[in-house]
């Protein structure tokens, strides 16, 4: 090791001031990480007698750490690179070269994240399935027979109808009806307006189901302190709204329903 920092230091003593072979052939000779702390010690002592070799120890000790630190200018470990460069070993060893780095040492290839993963990954080329089908679809409209025996007698006068069958799989059961406004208050205070506007929410529903009026096999209606005078308004509206095949319904007189000033409520099951 003497004998190496002796050569270092004719070399430096002969190169001129700056003289960057001389830096080179130091680096080239002072491989060994031996001379790392010897170079250190060296910058210091010539720094402090101020002398002119302290720019040529400066290059030396810079070059030494980039080599022997193993930090290159891209700020990458040398060590598994391209170029095949591995870090001298416990015993000293200096550095050395590789054809190729083996596989195992290789570094693994970038994996793109965030926007640039994004961008690459492919997309669907389908919409994903919607989370409530479309509903406003109109299909059969003749899923429900309507069937009045000849033994019994004719209650289509009465609004509605003694059999309504069906063969579908479809059931839409629609809640309970009445004169109900955007916000749930009533709109009308008479029978009369509460059974029309209870009814024209009931086709609403039903066509928000998917289904149409013809769909529909019962009704029930609950009317408040029920009078024969009352049916004939519910009549009314059943037959501008079936004709001659109103559904099955049954009526039921209450005391009271869900709301103060509520009159008659509907409900509904529908059949495809």
């Amino acid at each position: 090791m003497a004998d190496t920092d002796e050569r270092t230091t004719d070399q430096l003593r002969r190169s001129p001031r700056g003289g960057w072979p001389a830096v080179v052939a130091v680096c080239a000779a002072t491989v060994d990480r031996r001379l790392l702390l010897a170079a250190l010690l060296g910058l210091v002592t010539v720094a402090n007698l101020g002398s002119a070799l302290a720019p040529h120890f400066a290059v030396l000790v810079t070059a030494r750490l980039l080599i022997g630190v193993g930090v290159g200018a891209s700020g990458q470990s040398p060590v598994g690179s391209r170029s095949g460069w591995s870090l001298p070993g416990r015993s000293g060893s200096p550095l050395r070269s590789s054809s190729a780095a083996s596989p195992s040492t290789r570094s693994p290839p970038p994996v793109a994240c965030g926007s640039a993963a994004r961008s690459r990954s492919p997309r669907s080329r389908s919409s994903p399935a919607p989370l409530f089908p479309a509903t406003n679809r109109k299909e059969s409209t003749m899923s429900v027979t309507i069937v009045n025996p000849a033994q019994l007698h004719d209650p289509t006068g009465f609004g509605y109808s003694h059999i309504a069958r069906s063969t579908g799989t479809e059931i839409a059961l629609i809640a309970g009806q009445y004169a109900a406004g955007p916000t749930g208050e009533l709109v009308a205070t008479d029978f009369a307006g509460q059974v029309a506007q209870a009814f024209a929410n009931l086709a609403t529903a039903i066509a928000a189901a998917g289904l149409e009026l013809s769909d529909v096999a019962q009704l029930r209606t609950y009317i408040v302190d029920h009078e024969p005078a009352k049916l004939a308004v519910i009549v009314e509206h059943v037959q501008r709204l079936w004709g001659d095949r109103p559904p099955a319904q049954t009526l039921l007189g209450v005391a009271s329903l869900a709301l103060p000033g509520m009159l008659f409520e509907v409900d509904a099951t529908a059949v495809r």
